[in-house]
C-alpha cells in the first residue's frame, strides 16, 4: 500500500513546495556592513594622505582582524621549532657547533618581537578610540624596545649567516657512510 503522503491524486493540482534558492535570500538581507575589511580600507583610502599613510593605516586594520590572530599563532610554530631543534641538538650538531645555539637564540627573541608587536598593536588600538591621546611613557618604551629587537634580530640573522658561510663544512661522510 502508498502512503498517503506520497500518493497523486490526479483531481487536485498541487504545487510542488517553494524551494528557497541563494538568489531569493539575497534579494531580502540588507546589503553588507561598510564595517567588514572592505569597507575599512576603502574609508581608509578616502582618508589617506598618500600612499605611506593609506599602507599604514591599511596595515592597522589588518592586524585588527581576528585572522591576523590565526596567522600569528601559525607563525608562533616556526620559532618555537627554532627553540626545540636547538634545544635537542645543542650539543650534538656535527655540521657546526654554533647552528643550534643561533636557533635558540633566534627563536626566543622572535617570540619576544611577536609578543611586543601584539602590545603595540593593542595600544594603537587604545589609542585610536582617543585620537586626540599621545603616546604614554609605557607606549613609547614598548615601541623603543620592539625596534631594538627588530634591529638585533636582523644584526643576528647576518652574524649567523657569516658565521655559518666562514666556516668550511666539515666532512660528514667517513668511508661512504654518512654519519
Amino acid at each position: 500500500m502508498i502512503h498517503p503522503e506520497y500518493s497523486i491524486n490526479p483531481g487536485t493540482p498541487e504545487d510542488p513546495p517553494h524551494v528557497q534558492t541563494a538568489n531569493d535570500v539575497a534579494k531580502n538581507d540588507p546589503p553588507p556592513s561598510y564595517e567588514s575589511l572592505f569597507g575599512k580600507i576603502k574609508r581608509a583610502k578616502a582618508e589617506s594622505s598618500g600612499r605611506v599613510d593609506f599602507a599604514k593605516r591599511s596595515c592597522s586594520i589588518c592586524t585588527e582582524s581576528v585572522v591576523f590572530a590565526v596567522i600569528l599563532c601559525i607563525i608562533l610554530i616556526i620559532p618555537v621549532s627554532m627553540i626545540v631543534m636547538g634545544s635537542v641538538f645543542l650539543y650534538d650538531c656535527r655540521a657546526n657547533e654554533m647552528v643550534p645555539v643561533y636557533l635558540v637564540v633566534h627563536g626566543v627573541f622572535l617570540i619576544i618581537a611577536i609578543i611586543f608587536g601584539l602590545l603595540q598593536t593593542r595600544s594603537d588600538k587604545d589609542k585610536k578610540k582617543d585620537s586626540k591621546k599621545e603616546k604614554t611613557p609605557n607606549e613609547k618604551c614598548i615601541e623603543l624596545i620592539s625596534t631594538l629587537i627588530h634591529v638585533f634580530l636582523i644584526a643576528w640573522f647576518f652574524y649567523g649567516k657569516y658565521r655559518d658561510s666562514s666556516v668550511p663544512p666539515p666532512s660528514l661522510c667517513v668511508e661512504g657512510k654518512v654519519n
